[in-house]
């Protein structure tokens, strides 16, 4: 599961006519808040060196589809965002209001930077909670309600298949890559060790058979001896790989550890 900050095109963006008459109605958009009322559609005007993107750039945290992207993406809208036509001399564009507040920022994980008060300023690195990402594939969290707009993986992929034009996306988390995500693969390697584990020996029994050449295992420990003789220690890794070094002395609990032959 990989996660993507949603981004309007570099190459068109559009512009709201008479910004400071309709700016109530953006902030409005820009809190995550469901748009009450009778919308009026707001006048937009492209800039740039092109006018065939799907998603022209706007206003940060308010995406903009054309019809054409909507009905493209419209199982992944349909419930969680307001739909709001613009008007526009030549496209048929809506600005998508993210109404899906989704509570999945692990903050203890995540870099953030918070004024004084507590209130966030700028999160560096997101980590998320992975559950409540299931099957969530467009939304924005509370802590940050303007903006950014995320994105799941089918979402993206959708975009890409179908060849919309103009949508940008940038990797914000990676789920294999989680501290959550590891710590399941270090349990299930840990788990297969101790299913298939054979005679158990005490750590002095497991030093000398370390000695006659063997390695030994006990949960996410192992030791064997290198060609030149030296006993080395190595530590489970969550990849299945273990990490070895010639130890200046072997951990007490080793003494407490039951080993068995790999």
């Amino acid at each position: 599961m990989r996660i993507w900050k949603l981004s309007g095109s570099t190459d068109e963006s559009i512009n709201l006519e008479r910004y400071d008459e309709h700016k109530g109605i953006i902030d409005i958009l820009r809190t995550g808040e469901p748009f009450e009322g009778n919308w009026k559609k707001l006048k937009v005007a492209s800039i740039g060196h092109s006018d065939n993107s799907d998603s022209p750039d706007w206003i940060s945290g308010i995406p903009v589809f054309t019809d054409h992207a909507v009905q493209i993406l419209n199982d992944f809208l349909e419930g969680i965002v307001q739909i709001l036509p613009l008007e526009h001399n030549s496209k048929k564009l809506n600005a998508i209001n993210v109404t899906n507040l989704v509570d999945c920022l692990n903050v203890d994980r995540s870099v953030i930077r918070s004024a004084a008060n507590g209130i966030i300023i700028q999160i560096k690195k997101y980590t998320f909670f992975q559950e409540p990402l299931l099957n969530q594939h467009i939304f924005k969290i509370p802590q940050q309600k303007s903006a950014p707009v995320f994105v799941s993986d089918q979402f993206r992929e959708r975009v890409i298949e179908t060849k919309l034009r103009g949508f940008e996306f940038t990797e914000v988390w990676n789920a294999t890559d989680s501290h959550e995500s590891r710590e399941l693969r270090l349990a299930e390697l840990l788990k297969k060790i101790e299913e298939n584990k054979g005679a158990e020996f005490t750590y002095l029994q497991a030093r000398e058979l370390v000695e006659q050449g063997a390695t030994v295992v006990s949960a996410q420990w192992s030791m064997c001896k290198n060609e030149h003789g030296e006993i080395l220690i190595g530590q489970l890794q969550f990849d299945g790989n273990y990490s070895w070094m010639v130890p200046a002395f072997f951990p007490p609990i080793f003494h407490d550890l039951k080993w068995h032959v790999v």
